[in-house]
């Protein structure tokens, strides 16, 4: 980056340590990486370590799980900091089950044609983390406490959902039977050779 100010030129590398003073102004750079997790809580500036940062109870937190670091504004330069959380992933618990109810949004099971569907009911030991869900379908879908809360087109990838979504709330996965010659496969670069 290149600033004139009052006739004189600076340049800065970006960075939390890019720092200059000018006509007493403090001037820092940040990489757009580093702008992306600046945040202003309770009156001061902080720069997440690749994680989002909020303020709760008179105290910096993180939105993703586990431990995490950041850099605090002391008027003169960005201080780094660490938090230490345990994290303890979750682990997902599938039981088979009959048909609870009808869901509300059947029509989306059954993309390909009718066919069967198969229920479990789900539950999470802790709400940190995510939780994996494989296996080949047509459509499958969560209900937590009775509401959609997530839903998912087999393509041949594990389908990642977070451990929070499900804790504490009666849940169930149902899953519609995968038909003959159809997969759904998201684009990718170069495109994947295989037969529809």
């Amino acid at each position: 980056a290149r600033y004139c100010l009052n006739g004189r030129t600076y340049t800065a590398q970006a960075g939390l340590n890019s720092g200059f003073t000018a006509d007493g102004v403090r001037i820092v750079t940040l990489t757009w990486e580093q702008a992306r997790y600046l945040r202003r809580l309770n009156g001061q500036l902080y720069v997440g370590q690749a994680c989002n940062l909020y303020w709760l109870d008179n105290a910096v937190h993180a939105c993703e799980d586990g431990s995490f670091s950041y850099h605090r504004w002391n008027g003169e330069d960005f201080i780094c900091e660490a938090v230490n959380v345990p994290f303890h992933p979750a682990a997902l618990i599938l039981e088979d089950t009959h048909e609870p109810f009808t869901p509300p949004y059947e029509k989306e099971l059954h993309l390909s044609g009718p066919g069967k569907r198969r229920w479990q009911k789900m539950s999470v030991t802790t709400p940190e983390g995510f939780v994996s869900i494989g296996g080949e379908y047509d459509t499958a879908q969560i209900y937590a406490d009775g509401k959609l809360v997530a839903d998912n087109y087999f393509s041949g990838e594990i389908w990642q959902v977070p451990a929070r979504l499900l804790w504490e709330k009666e849940c169930y996965l149902v899953m519609s039977e995968m038909k003959e010659g159809c997969c759904y496969l998201e684009y990718r670069q170069p495109p994947l050779k295989s037969a529809y």
